[in-house]
Order: C-alpha cells, then sequence, then structure tokens
C-alpha cells in the first residue's frame, strides 16, 4: 500500500509540474479547442487581430513593395551564396534558401500550447530595412532604420545570440509583418532560382568586378510587380543590358 500511495504521489507531483509549464492544460477540453484554434488563426493570418488602419497599410505595402522586397530578398540570398565553396553553389542548393527567405528561425520566447507553435522570428534581411510611407503621397518605399530602433533591433538580436530568448519588439510588428506578408506575395523559388543562379554564375565567369550585381540582374529577370509583369529597376547598370535578353528567353 504505502509504494501504491508513494506512486501516486509521483504521478500527482508529475501532473502538477506539468500544469506548472503548461497552465491552460487544466481548462475544459471545448475552451482548449476554442484557444487552439485562436492560437491558429494568430500564426496563419497575422493581420486577424489587427486594427483596422494597420490592415490598409499593410494591404497597400504588400502591393506597393513587391518589387523592393523582392530585390533585397535576391541581394541577401545572393551574399550567403557568395560565401559558400563554389560546390555549393547550385541551383538545387540555391532552392531551399529562398523556400525559407521569409521568415527567421523559431521564436523560443513563447512556449508552443496545444502542438501550435508561435510566428517564427523575423528573417535576418529585415534588419536592414523598414517600410516607409512617404508623408506627401502616401505610397511605400524601403528606407533604412531611424538610430534609436535599429539600436533596439541590435540589442535584440543580440540577446538571441546570447540565449536570451525574448519576443520580437512590439513596436516593430507592423513593419516586421509587412515585409514577411509581401515577401511570400512575390516569392517564386523556382524561378528566382533560377535566375540567381545563372546570374551569380555569370558574374563570377567574367571579369566584372563589383560592377556586375547578380541579384539585380536576377531580380529583374524574375521579380514581378502587382500586375505579373517584370519589375523595372532604374539601378540596372549598362553592363547588364544583356539581361534584357535573359528577361524574354525566361518566357516570363
Amino acid at each position: 500500500r504505502k509504494v501504491r500511495e508513494e506512486s501516486l504521489r509521483m504521478v500527482e507531483a508529475e501532473e502538477a509540474a506539468r500544469q506548472a509549464e503548461d497552465p491552460l492544460s487544466s481548462l475544459p477540453e471545448d475552451s482548449r479547442l476554442g484557444l487552439q484554434r485562436m492560437l491558429e488563426m494568430a500564426r496563419d493570418d497575422p493581420l486577424q487581430y489587427m486594427d483596422e488602419d494597420a490592415q490598409q497599410r499593410i494591404g497597400q505595402g504588400r502591393s506597393e513593395l513587391k518589387c523592393d522586397v523582392c530585390l533585397i530578398v535576391l541581394e541577401d540570398v545572393e551574399r550567403e551564396l557568395a560565401s559558400r565553396p563554389r560546390s555549393m553553389q547550385s541551383e538545387t542548393d540555391i532552392l531551399p534558401m529562398l523556400e525559407g527567405v521569409c521568415e527567421g528561425d523559431k521564436d523560443l520566447s513563447v512556449p508552443s500550447y496545444f502542438g501550435v507553435e508561435p510566428p517564427r522570428l523575423p528573417a535576418l534581411w529585415a534588419d536592414s530595412v523598414r517600410p516607409i510611407q512617404d508623408k506627401k503621397t502616401g505610397r511605400f518605399s524601403l528606407g533604412p532604420f531611424g538610430k534609436k530602433a535599429a539600436k533596439a533591433r541590435r540589442k535584440w538580436r543580440q540577446s538571441l545570440a546570447a540565449g536570451d530568448h525574448k519576443p520580437p519588439l512590439p513596436d516593430q510588428n507592423e513593419a516586421d509583418t509587412l515585409l514577411r506578408l509581401t515577401c511570400k506575395d512575390m516569392l517564386d523559388p523556382a524561378a528566382m532560382g533560377e535566375a540567381l543562379f545563372r546570374e551569380h554564375h555569370h558574374c563570377a565567369s567574367k571579369d566584372y568586378g563589383s560592377k556586375c550585381q547578380a541579384a539585380l540582374r536576377a531580380a529583374a529577370a524574375s521579380c514581378k510587380d502587382p500586375a505579373g509583369a517584370l519589375c523595372i529597376y532604374p539601378d540596372l547598370s549598362a553592363e547588364s543590358a544583356d539581361t534584357e535578353l535573359d528577361r524574354t528567353s525566361t518566357g516570363t
């Protein structure tokens, strides 16, 4: 009998510890299912709980920033590609890099309730740009962080690297959500990967040096605007004139 009582005490202690870690586990089943659905909605549709003004801004930005975000993403992937050995610069290597480029690592600051993981952290490339809405025209463009916001962002990233996991900064959530959703809207890993592979090796095979901008050339050949036409980048330099042939030969 003593052995049985001791066993029961151990089970009760384990259950108490589990409930302490997950206080929602003691809720009734219908309440748990309701919360699970809410968590899934918050993860899959981040606009669900934003106010109407924020939803309108994000909707506008998703349309106006597609070409800019596409270029930023290709520049980020191209930098990583250039840092790899040539044996790891194939089109097959590029594809998974693009498939995961819109989001960062798992958010370890928040537990996974009911098997629903929290939204992932912002991608690293989102640390370098912010959506900026022009006060006169109302149109969006990408620009750098303000000094104060940049300092806060660096401090947050450094805390993650040190193992001190904290949630993303709440005052940057709207901008990060806009960038993440715009990235997903415009992402075409197959077409972008093919273009980047071609342009990366084109630049590497000729004595162009820094004048050959592989990411910009790839963006001009694969990124599309809201109407479905290829994006036009004014900064595309004269050395990339033969990209015009690529734009037509890809059939896009």
